[in-house]
């Protein structure tokens, strides 16, 4: 058993030179096509195309004149040009961050690619359906409405909005009153205060019976358990009676 063991460790290290260059090599060519895919998809874009291609010629900001026409994100990187930096052909910008963290770049993302972006951030590996991600894009990628992208992309993302139903409300359904007879069940309710009447009532007591709903209403000084309780037996029971009581 341990001869065969031995034998079979001896083995293995021997086979991992056999496939692992294929491999690295394979990793390597789909890295190489997607970062040149999106370099490409960052020169040919509409709002930031012509001042990326301007950064990649040159480090040196170049004048405001040859961008009067473009965007607005293209021309909110232009006062921003000093901070704007070349990494593998992919133009970046450079955030200082707070006092504290370490300095990081956030990838120029087209517009194109802006839903490729939120869906691998937000559903991908990393992402986990977190409700929100603002700091996982804000700290790897830029586009001028970076914020309200990502909040409205996970506002409308189905499997969220099936699993996460948010706060839950405190107040249950509604149920039906159902009475049999008149008389024999009362909606009550207490109002005010309201304007203070001649004879000093702020407060109206209202009893609607479920049944025929007929409508009886009095005036209160106040909402102190007491004179409700009076106006309750004295204008109420003691005129409709009590039927069946439960």
């Amino acid at each position: 058993m341990d001869s065969e063991q031995s034998e079979l460790e001896e083995q293995i290290p021997n086979a991992r030179p056999v496939h692992a260059p294929d491999k690295e090599q394979a990793e390597t060519e789909a890295e190489s096509s997607v970062r040149e895919s999106l370099a490409a998809r960052q020169q040919s874009d509409p709002e930031l195309g012509k001042l990326v291609r301007l950064r990649l010629q040159s480090a040196e900001q170049p004048a405001l004149a040859l961008l009067l026409t473009e965007s607005e994100s293209a021309k909110r990187l232009y006062n921003q040009w000093e901070r704007l930096e070349v990494q593998e052909g992919l133009v970046r910008r450079r955030v200082q961050g707070k006092p504290g963290e370490k300095p990081y770049s956030q990838l120029l993302v087209p517009r194109q690619s802006v839903q490729d972006v939120l869906h691998c951030c937000h559903e991908g590996m990393t992402g986990g359906h977190i409700r929100r991600k603002l700091d996982q894009v804000k700290r790897r990628f830029y586009w001028l409405t970076w914020k309200e992208d990502t909040i409205r992309f996970c506002e409308r993302c189905e499997p969220c909005n099936e699993y996460h139903r948010g706060k839950l409300r405190r107040t249950g359904p509604l149920q039906p009153v159902i009475a049999g007879a008149p008389y024999e069940r009362w909606y009550i309710d207490l109002t005010g205060p309201n304007p203070r009447s001649e004879q000093g009532h702020v407060y109206i007591l209202t009893c609607v019976d479920a049944f025929t709903k007929w409508a009886e209403a009095f005036p209160l000084r106040s909402k102190e358990a007491e004179p409700i309780a009076k106006v309750l037996v004295e204008q109420v029971f003691c005129r409709f009676g009590t039927q069946c009581l439960y």
